[in-house]
C-alpha cells in the first residue's frame, strides 16, 4: 500500500530522532558519520532514519568522494529562512 505523501510527511516527522536529524542537517550538506554524532545515534540507525525522511522527500543524499552526504529538502530550508519552527520543534 502506498501511503499519500503527506501521510509519509507525518509518518517521518512523529519519531523524535528524525526531528532531531533534521535539526542537525541545518542548510548545508552534512555527511552520515557527523551526523550520528550530533544526535548521538549509531551510524546504521542514522542512515535508517535517513531513509525515511528521503522517502517522505524531506531530505536528498549525494556522494562526496567516499561520503555519502545529506542535505534538507528546500521545503524544509523555507520552514528555517520563514521563522517557522522545525517540523516537531514546539515554539
Amino acid at each position: 500500500m502506498t501511503l499519500p505523501l503527506a501521510d509519509e510527511v507525518f509518518d517521518a516527522l512523529c519519531d523524535h530522532t528524525r526531528r532531531q536529524l533534521l535539526r542537525a542537517i541545518g542548510d548545508e550538506p552534512v555527511a552520515v558519520g557527523v551526523l550520528a554524532e550530533r544526535v548521538a545515534v549509531g551510524r546504521p540507525a542514522v542512515s535508517k532514519h535517513l531513509k525515511v525522511l528521503q522517502c517522505a522527500g524531506l531530505v536528498s543524499h549525494h556522494s562526496v568522494g567516499t561520503a555519502t552526504c545529506t542535505r534538507s529538502h528546500p521545503r524544509v530550508t523555507r520552514w528555517r529562512s520563514a521563522g517557522s519552527p522545525t517540523p516537531g520543534r514546539p515554539r
